[in-house]
């Protein structure tokens, strides 16, 4: 079994909540594209579904640097209807997933946590999935 210490451990950590209001792509459509910045690269991202509190998307394998858990992102998305009106969001990198079976994997899925509590940047998030 499991030693007693390292269940305490886990009976500690922290539970995932529910994430708040969300829309997800379907049909293997995506939902418009976002910029992802972060101090060593940029990088265009579809996404494939987003809430208040994060975006979930695919990215092309950077040439260089891979982008890790826990580095600090901006993204940058607009409304589908007006390509001037564009959002910095502050966030984190939460989950990182080839997106292909292969070491090779030309993709991967990036999760950004979103953890700027502007009421405008919540507002603009949620007049963006309005539009979905």
């Amino acid at each position: 079994g499991i030693p007693q210490a390292t269940a305490t451990v886990f009976n500690d950590a922290p539970t995932i909540q529910p994430t708040k209001k969300s829309i997800s792509a379907k049909d293997n459509k995506s939902l418009g594209q976002a910029q992802i910045r972060f101090s060593h690269s940029a990088h265009n991202c579809v996404i494939k579904r987003i809430a208040e509190d994060e975006l979930m998307g695919i990215i092309r394998r950077p040439d260089s640097t891979v982008p890790g858990i826990l580095e600090q992102a901006v993204v940058d998305i607009a409304l589908p209807d007006n390509e001037d009106s564009v959002a910095r969001i502050n966030g984190y990198v939460h989950q990182l997933i080839c997106a292909e079976e292969t070491i090779d994997s030309r993709f991967i899925n990036i999760t950004i946590r979103f953890v700027d509590d502007d009421p405008k940047k919540i507002a603009f998030l949620n007049e963006f999935m309005s539009q979905h």
